[in-house]
């Protein structure tokens, strides 16, 4: 259980970002279908290609973590 000093997933992703110039955005994980052997990342926006060479704003992590708070950091 996270308490209000244990830092969360944005956190990280805003360190990334502000610290060490990453691009940033929100994945998830899809469970392995099909006969994979493996689940995927993938991204939770649509228009992510942009970030490959783009960085989102602190905003904008702010808002896609309000939208998907367990969302891993891609």
């Amino acid at each position: 259980m996270q308490n209000s000093t244990t830092p969360k997933m944005i956190d990280y992703a805003l360190e990334y970002l502000e610290k060490y110039g990453f691009a940033v955005i929100p994945m998830k994980y899809v469970p392995p279908k099909n006969g994979e052997k493996k689940g995927k990342k993938v991204p939770c926006i649509r228009e992510w290609k942009n970030f490959q060479t783009e960085k989102p704003s602190s905003e904008q992590l702010k808002l896609w973590w309000e939208n998907w708070p367990n969302a891993m950091i891609g």
